[in-house]
């Protein structure tokens, strides 16, 4: 997108003869980038950065140039930017959004493949609680520390009886809300604090290292969520993995089946949105799935210099076996097999490069660690 940007603003000058005084700049995580803001506060805000695009080594380069932290570079910068470019995570997660993108409640926001932000919604459906919630007193049952020590300990104890299960078991959260009260006898309004009440307990007792208790904060996470969301989301209990189906191996998941609850947060904040695919296809399919009115939808049609696209159906592998992507069949060994061999084998005869669509991400990584075990490289 940078370079599509940076090629944008190129073509203008030339065809004004004039500098756009235009800023555009990707932003990315501390791992992408430094980590060094004392330097940065300390010589780089009385300059701002001059007008151009930057992707992420360009920021690299010019905070290595004046000696300052190329990630809080860009975190001061986006707020005189015209166009920021960031991942869905800094819209969709709360956590990340209150700290990148709440000083850009007035700009317009541009979801780019949008299919895969439909994705992104339902994986980070983690709304922060409602103001409503925040406001109501702590429930004495969980005031005090060894009272709530205790309450995670009985809510620990539910859930590990919970994941002694021989089939799959799926329920509602008011089911599940219904069954808790009846066994462990834990209400629904301390559950909805969990999560703030363990995060208050952590900075009582000034934790360093808060990555030691991510277990914990994972329970009192789904704790809240479970207890605050009676609808859009589902409970579902496996007793085995997928990539290991003869061990049993519990796993509980609290699935978001409702992508309009994780959006919702980026409809009120911005004033606008922009949401733009390739493969969104029918138009008026989104707009029901994420729950919004559009003022205006539109279609362009793709134009190509030459006649590179040779569609072709292929229903069974070497082996005979049918190929699908159907959920009853995409974990098939023998599937995913054929799937690996059908690609290796059009990479060795077509020169200008292949691409592959996945029905998901989750997918897309089990099929490679698949193709891994099996040596399909």
């Amino acid at each position: 997108v940078i370079e599509e940007l940076r090629k944008l603003v190129d073509f203008h000058e030339k065809q004004t003869g004039q500098k756009l005084p235009f800023l555009g700049l990707a932003l990315s995580s501390r791992k992408n980038l430094c980590i060094h803001p004392e330097e940065f506060d300390a010589h780089g805000r009385q300059v701002p950065l001059p007008y151009g695009v930057y992707n992420l080594d360009d920021l690299k380069a010019y905070g290595q140039q004046k000696g300052w932290c190329p990630y809080f570079l860009a975190r001061y910068s986006i707020l005189h930017a015209n166009i920021v470019v960031y991942s869905y995570h800094y819209l969709l997660d709360p956590k990340i959004a209150d700290v990148v993108s709440k000083e850009l409640a007035k700009k317009s926001v541009g979801l780019r493949e949008a299919n895969i932000a439909r994705e992104t919604d339902v994986y980070l459906a983690n709304p922060v609680l409602p103001d409503e919630i925040l406001q109501e007193a702590v429930p004495g049952n969980i005031r005090t520390a060894e009272h709530f020590v205790a309450f995670l300990k009985r809510l620990l104890e539910y859930l590990k009886s919970r994941l002694r299960v021989h089939h799959v078991v799926q329920e509602s959260p008011p089911s599940f809300l219904k069954d808790i009260f009846e066994k462990v006898c834990i209400e629904r309004k301390p559950l909805r604090f969990c999560a703030e009440r363990l995060r208050c307990l952590l900075r009582t007792l000034e934790i360093a290292d808060i990555s030691d208790f991510s277990p914990i904060t994972l329970i009192s996470n789904f704790a809240t969520l479970v207890s605050t969301y009676s609808k859009g989301f589902t409970i579902l209990i496996e007793p085995f993995d997928d990539r290991t189906p003869t061990v049993l191996n519990p796993i509980l998941h609290f699935s978001c089946m409702d992508a309009s609850i994780a959006i919702k947060p980026v409809f009120e904040r911005f004033q606008t949105v922009i949401i733009t695919s390739g493969t969104l296809s029918p138009l008026d399919m989104y707009p029901q799935i994420l729950d919004f009115r559009p003022v205006t939808m539109a279609t362009f049609t793709m134009t190509l210099a030459r006649t590179c696209l040779c569609p072709m159906i292929v229903g069974r592998g070497n082996d005979q076996v049918t190929i699908s992507s159907k959920f009853e069949t995409r974990e098939d060994i023998a599937v995913i097999r054929n799937y690996g061999n059908l690609l290796l084998e059009m990479s060795a005869v077509v020169p200008d490069g292949i691409v592959a669509f996945f029905t998901s991400y989750q997918y897309m990584e089990n099929i490679v660690a698949s193709w891994y075990e099996q040596e399909l490289r």
